[in-house]
């Protein structure tokens, strides 16, 4: 193999924070036209790594290789030009712009002068159809699903002739159908030529598509597992030392609820465009799952229940009382928590450090109209103690910057500051997108465990074997309608995937 056969080479990484190191030594390869899946722990070195790729940080130690040639002090835009293109986990892409607009936003900021924009469009439209893609360059990005937008945001990459593609965490906001597409385009990226470097959490995508994975652990490159050589146990071994006891293969031992009382029920509820006729209910201890593609009313339906949007029609029965919550922290104040799937928009506030955040919730409950009240610093300091250690968040002090945190340490925060809110009913929405497998068990277990003291939990998922594997009953949504209901007791996959499709 030759020394141009390697697209990226990096040797000995390391990067000192304040003299702690978050890579203590990394070493990997990425070949031209290969998808290299890099795995590991929340906290495990990947986003700083993907920093370092991109100019935004400068190593501390080690070398650094691209297109053959030793590269120092690498700038984002140095980056850029080199041709390695980063698809964050938290999208870029401006709502307000057109999907023409998008594309062509380095011309736009360049200011380079007269811009054929009929020109662009076909040539956006043509692009686009060579993906399978069939979106309209002069719709608006505010109007596609979260999915598309991720999507869109992966065309734009290619679009801009990157050689390398960095994709971090790219189907957590991807239906299945729109998995497939994304599978697709990474086919046909391949078939160009063009380097990935893929971060994900979901192990069996890795295994479906790699060409070769590494596997970080605290700082440090611990394993190298060739297309052969992939093995989920394995892998999931290696990135967190130990063997895990619950997978996704686990049966969950669902319990009867007959003769347990309904806390939630919601009839014929209507609200917005997107619900329509949305009825289910959620007995005292018991987990219910929702599941539908993206934009079948699942979120939509949690939000008008809290209050955020305007019921039209239907009613809320909470504790054998009919309700109507003004807003999020009437819920709240009632007993009635909500874990937004948003957490860059909803979840955090980015200039409160950890403690703050992970309090917030509690004070809030706390307060006078959500406003007014006491803050006190010993209960701000034990409440994240308590979630640190029980949810094991990697920081290196409770006054960090969220902002500082790795995507999964930040979605660690986003759950755990909820459990001291002493809620009856808690509505989790994608609880567990961009957590490891790792993160993913003790989550799996603080729910069950609350649901055994007798929490009424609600959630969303568009990961079907993680409804299967929470839920004691399932609803799948379609158009904005509950159109099924499953107990968990030898449903399968198609019957489900038949429900929320046809």
């Amino acid at each position: 193999m030759t020394k141009s056969d390697y697209i990226i080479k990096a040797k000995n990484i390391k990067k000192l924070f304040s003299g702690v190191a978050a890579l203590d030594d990394i070493t990997f390869s990425l070949k031209k036209g290969d998808i290299h899946a890099i795995v590991g722990e929340n906290g495990a070195g990947k986003s700083t790594l993907i920093k370092i790729l991109g100019g935004i940080y400068q190593p501390t130690g080690g070398i650094l290789e691209i297109k053959g040639e030793e590269v120092k002090n690498l700038t984002p835009q140095k980056s850029k030009e080199l041709g390695i293109s980063i698809v964050h986990q938290e999208l870029s892409v401006i709502d307000t712009q057109t999907i023409v607009e998008s594309f062509n936003i380095s011309k736009i900021s360049k200011g380079i002068g007269f811009l054929n924009w009929k020109k662009l469009r076909k040539d956006t439209e043509i692009f686009l159809k060579s993906l399978d893609l069939n979106f309209d360059p002069l719709e608006k990005v505010s109007s596609l699903t979260m999915g598309e937008k991720q999507l869109l945001e992966i065309a734009r990459c290619v679009y801009e002739s990157s050689e390398i593609i960095i994709m971090d965490e790219p189907t957590s906001s991807l239906s299945e159908a729109e998995i497939e597409i994304l599978f697709k385009i990474i086919d046909k990226l391949k078939e160009r030529n063009i380097s990935i470097i893929y971060i994900s959490h979901k192990l069996n995508e890795i295994k479906k598509i790699s060409d070769n994975v590494t596997v970080l652990r605290d700082g440090k490159t611990t394993s190298f597992f060739s297309k052969e050589e992939i093995d989920i146990d394995k892998i999931v071994e290696k990135m967190v030392g130990k063997k895990l006891s619950m997978k996704y293969s686990y049966e969950k031992q669902v319990k009867d609820f007959s003769n347990s009382e309904t806390v939630f029920k919601v009839d014929n509820l209507s609200s917005g465009k997107k619900v329509k006729d949305v009825s289910f209910y959620v007995r005292k201890g018991e987990i219910i799952g929702m599941f539908g593609i993206v934009g079948s009313g699942r979120t939509e339906t949690m939000r008008s229940v809290i209050g955020v949007e305007k019921i039209k029609s239907g009613t809320i029965n909470y504790n054998n009382k009919n309700v109507k919550f003004k807003s999020p922290y009437d819920a709240l104040k009632n007993g009635v928590g909500y874990i937004s799937e948003d957490r860059r928009s909803e979840g955090l506030v980015f200039t409160f450090d950890a403690k703050q955040n992970n309090s917030l919730p509690y004070f809030i409950k706390n307060s006078i109209k959500g406003f007014w009240g006491w803050n006190e610093f010993k209960k701000e300091k034990a409440i994240m103690k308590y979630a640190k250690d029980l949810f094991k968040i990697k920081i290196n002090s409770i006054n960090d910057d969220v902002l500082t945190l790795s995507g999964g340490n930040q979605q660690k925060i986003v759950i755990s500051k909820w459990f001291y809110t002493n809620s009856n009913v808690l509505i989790l929405d994608e609880p567990t997108r961009g957590i490891d497998v790792g993160a993913k068990e003790d989550i799996y277990k603080f729910i069950f465990d609350l649901a055994e003291k007798g929490l009424s939990i609600i959630i969303i998922s568009s990961e079907l074997p993680e409804i299967k594997m929470v839920s004691d009953r399932i609803y799948v949504f379609k158009e904005g309608k509950t159109i099924a209901e499953f107990e968990n007791k030898n449903i399968t996959d198609n019957e489900i995937l038949k429900a929320a499709t046809a």
